[in-house]
């Protein structure tokens, strides 16, 4: 190990710190626990000044008491435990060297190599070995509850705040609980961050084992073809538990064909139990990709906030569909079109306060000036047919012939489209006040939600059933006829909500859902590829692990 001068200098003044007790006559094993105190002081003044603070905090409140350390100046059992969790920090989807696991390793294997025939070096270890540890811990400690990355230079779609916890009143945790309780704990109150730490150790045990086997093309599998290559499908699917390890033999049968409908739900395509390009592409995806998006969206859930509430909706972007939760249990269900590529839907939460029944639909600006006045300059009845309007700021209606371009950057005259079952809003919004102009809403063009991958929109999110939606977020204080003929009124309505309902527009890729089952979707803006670049250099290529937190370890 290298020093910096500095540093060296560093290590001179607490050597002379350390003589100092000698003189006193204290360099026996004492001694050297009376002298370890003075050193831990002067090691955490000189620490960078992240975690500084929090460090002095933790230490001057026990009088520098090693934390650490046994009566016989070895690591004690939770010092052992924490320097096994930072040194083995890639079964939390981190990087262990970011956690100075070298130089520990370095210390407690100097420590053992010395005892009273250096005193003076050996109380320089410990009290190194001891800050050491402490530093590092608060760093993780960082990581997992608030993600290795900061999200906004990386993604600048990602609006979701998450509150930094303070790391001082985790460590009382650890020292109250123990670090694997803690950090089981941390990992449990990222909603949906643990079941998919479970799932990144079982796949590093597949890639240890070398991975799934790469099936050839070739024509469509089916149910009663007989080739080679179902031999090589039936170990694929086994090795991710869509079939039961057994017999490999040619022929596509029944539990083939339910095997490939499962792997097929699981990555979001259609489920036919056919193995047509798609699915044979998605099948031949290799293990290391897919500890990649693991890593990846660990690395969001680390992002978000500890819990989403009890109650709330929650649109997740790349799995185009919306679920809604009460008392913390899934009630309602259904695909949403979501923001093409080029017009993404933000990442972001917000509170959802009211709907408006048959709504106008302000075309924004953007839409009016690339398609709408382009269409109306080449046919002048092409508003009229479909019942938009032009109105002024106050909203009073003007005549086609004010729709000029030097009007629209003037910004004196907007376009809107009149209620009714035409409107591009269809018959319900439900608004959640924002800074990106996002909103739920019914659409007319109910044929897109046939699709496996809807990113249609401008980025508003299109609900398949706005109906069951307006019921749910009413609780029951209108019956499903009464919002029905409300709906057929063509009355525009404003609603407010008697409860007002927590929204999160979420990206994540990967996920283990509800029933325990690891699903896969495909990754329409790319933020997968973007985080991956950024994480990539500081991810070491992860190790199959022995779980650190055994008694809950999935199977």
């Amino acid at each position: 190990m290298t020093y910096s001068k500095e540093m060296r200098f560093r290590n001179v003044h607490i050597l002379s710190c350390i003589s100092v007790s000698l003189v006193l006559g204290i360099g026996s094993a004492h001694g050297q626990q009376t002298a370890i105190p003075y050193v831990l002081e002067e090691l955490i003044d000189d620490t960078p000044e992240v975690y500084r603070k929090e460090l002095s905090h933790i230490y001057h409140d026990r009088q520098y008491d090693p934390l650490w350390l046994s009566p016989s100046q070895q690591l004690n059992a939770e010092g052992q435990t924490l320097l096994q969790v930072l040194t083995g920090a890639e079964q939390l989807g981190l990087n262990p060297t970011d956690y100075d696991s070298s130089e520990l390793q370095w210390l407690q294997r100097t420590n053992q190599l010395f005892s009273e025939d250096r005193p003076v070096f050996r109380t320089n270890v410990l009290a190194r070995l001891e800050v050491v540890l402490s530093k590092n811990l608060l760093k993780i400690l960082d990581h997992v509850t608030s993600g290795r990355l900061s999200p906004g230079p990386i993604n600048e779609k990602w609006y979701l705040q998450n509150e930094r916890p303070l790391l001082t009143e985790i460590v009382t945790q650890v020292l109250a609980s123990g670090i694997l309780t803690t950090l089981e704990s941390l990992a449990g109150a990222h909603e949906g961050y643990q079941p998919l730490l479970h799932m990144l150790e079982q796949y590093l045990t597949i890639q240890a084992k070398g991975g799934w086997p790469a099936i050839a093309e070739g024509p469509l599998l089916l149910k009663g073809a007989n080739s080679s290559r179902v031999n090589v499908l039936r170990k694929r699917l086994a090795a991710t538990g869509d079939i039961k390890e057994g017999a490999i033999i040619p022929k596509f049968d029944q539990e083939v064909q339910e095997g490939v409908e499962k792997f097929q739900a699981r990555h979001g395509l259609s489920v036919d139990g056919i193995v047509g390009p798609r699915t044979l592409h998605t099948l031949n995806i290799p293990v290391e990709s897919r500890i990649e998006q693991m890593l990846v969206n660990l690395e969001r859930r680390r992002w978000m906030p500890q819990t989403l509430g009890s109650d709330y909706i929650q649109v997740n972007i790349p799995d185009f569909q919306l679920m809604a939760y009460r008392n913390g249990i899934l009630q309602l269900e259904m695909p949403v079109i979501v923001g093409k590529p080029m017009s993404q839907t933000p990442i972001f939460s917000d509170t959802l306060e009211y709907m408006v029944f048959n709504p106008y639909w302000n075309v924004p600006m953007s839409i009016v000036q690339d398609e709408i006045f382009p269409k109306f300059q080449k046919d002048p009845t092409y508003l009229a047919e479909r019942k938009f309007e032009v109105v002024d700021m106050d909203e009073q209606p003007m005549k086609f012939a004010h729709l000029t371009s030097e009007n629209l950057q003037a910004g004196t005259i907007r376009i809107r489209q009149k209620p009714g079952p035409d409107n591009a809003l269809g018959l319900v919004k439900f608004m959640f006040p924002n800074d990106h102009a996002i909103y739920l809403h019914d659409t007319p063009a109910e044929h897109l939600f046939d699709a496996s991958e809807r990113d249609f929109s401008h980025g508003c999110i299109r609900v398949e059933r706005p109906t069951d939606l307006a019921a749910f977020l009413l609780n029951n204080q209108w019956s499903r006829e009464d919002i029905v003929h409300a709906l057929e009124s063509s009355e525009r309505r404003v609603l407010n909500l008697p409860q007002a309902m927590p929204v999160y527009i979420l990206y994540f890729t990967v996920w283990v859902d509800e029933d325990g089952k690891l699903q896969f979707r495909d990754d329409p803006y790319g933020h997968d590829d973007q985080l991956w670049a950024a994480l990539r250099p500081v991810l070491s290529s992860a190790k199959p692990p022995t779980s650190l937190f055994r008694q809950n370890s999935a199977g």
